[in-house]
């Protein structure tokens, strides 16, 4: 986690109305008492998401229970460069069966085919292995590649949930 992050807890986040059912879900799920296993925060720019993906990782931390929170954009660079540095198979690896995985700002980088296959390799087998992950994006699920976006509405038989943040800004 960053270390501009490490203040960025359940605490220190402004509960509004607006983002209740985003803050309350983050929460059920960092404490390991979720029913569902996929979570995606979707609002725009400045209403908290980044915050509640600091503050699962910084509780799941709590509980000696292992996370990775990653940058969607830094993610795919960290997988491109380890085609030249031969660490490529160890990242992704490494990601697919991390027990919690948090991938934010999904959709802030530019898309490509390489860049959407990568992380459908990610999604797709953290969905067969019912792993838990948080996505946050500013996206709507209809300007997400929608194989993707598949993987991310999977709402059937609560394996995974959707949570809109919206009103002002957290920042």
């Amino acid at each position: 986690l960053p270390v501009a992050m490490t203040g960025w807890t359940f605490g220190a986040y402004r509960r509004t109305a607006a983002n209740a059912g985003a803050r309350d879900a983050a929460l059920t799920l960092a404490e390991g008492l979720a029913r569902f296993r996929w979570l995606t925060l979707q609002g725009k720019t400045g209403t908290g998401k980044t915050h509640l993906c600091a503050a699962i990782v910084i509780r799941r931390a709590e509980r000696r229970l292992r996370s990775e929170y990653a940058v969607v954009p830094m993610l795919l660079n960290q997988l491109r460069d380890g085609y030249n540095n031969g660490a490529y198979h160890d990242t992704i690896l490494r990601v697919q069966r991390m027990p919690l995985l948090i991938l934010d700002d999904m959709g802030a980088g530019k898309g490509t085919a390489w860049a959407d296959e990568q992380l459908y390799l990610i999604l797709n087998d953290r969905h067969l292995n019912q792993r838990e992950t948080v996505i946050a994006t500013n996206l709507t699920l209809g300007e997400i590649e929608p194989r993707l976006a598949d993987r991310m509405s999977s709402t059937k038989s609560g394996f995974g949930v959707i949570r809109s943040l919206t009103g002002g800004s957290q920042r």
